[in-house]
């Protein structure tokens, strides 16, 4: 009677594999936040400062308001 051990190094729930999707699922969320943002930036910067006060929006709170909005997505 022969006695096999085989060991197997623990993986706690880890692999490389998750690992590497989760990089890429970031990567993916950065590039979608980064489109929105400029998107947002884009559409009402082509807005007059009329249209913008309309909304309730001054011209130097773009930026803000486009972070802003990612922030919370």
């Amino acid at each position: 009677m022969t006695l096999t051990t085989t060991h197997t190094a623990p993986t706690f729930g880890f692999t490389l594999a998750h690992f590497f999707g989760s990089i890429a699922e970031n990567m993916r969320a950065a590039a979608h936040r980064r489109s929105e943002y400029n998107r947002i930036i884009s559409e009402l910067s082509q807005m007059n400062d009329r249209g913008l006060a309309d909304i309730g929006i001054a011209r130097f709170q773009i930026e803000d308001i486009a972070r802003a909005h990612i922030q919370g997505m």
